[in-house]
């Protein structure tokens, strides 16, 4: 992302695309932590409403962070177009998309007995 922001914009934007995609990938990662094997879109996905107070609450401070003048000054970030949002939204839900897919993957797999240690 990075490399995608360098080629439209300056160096500025460029980290500040690469910084909120990173903190996309760890609010969308969280809903990896919730299923060691199974998926993680259950029954309970919207059960645990602090989780998802938390992860609100990271996503406006992030956007502040972004786009809050103050904020960009302390944080040396720039105010992102609306399109490098949802391009930074896309790569970050491969975390969730991959990690989904191997979990399915691994429950495919015929399971070896463990021997007794």
């Amino acid at each position: 992302m990075f490399q995608q922001g360098l080629t439209t914009h300056d160096s500025r934007y460029a980290l500040t695309l690469a910084f909120t995609t990173f903190v996309l990938f760890q609010i969308l990662n969280a809903f990896n932590a919730r299923a060691e094997h199974g998926t993680s879109f259950n029954a309970s996905f919207f059960r645990n409403g602090k989780l998802w107070l938390a992860l609100a609450a990271v996503l406006v401070l992030q956007a502040v962070v972004v786009h809050w003048p103050p904020a960009q000054d302390i944080f040396s970030t720039t105010g992102l177009e609306i399109q490098d949002w949802f391009k930074a939204f896309a790569v970050a839900f491969n975390v969730l998309f991959l990690e989904e897919a191997r979990k399915s993957l691994l429950r495919m797999l015929p399971r070896t007995p463990q021997s007794g240690s």
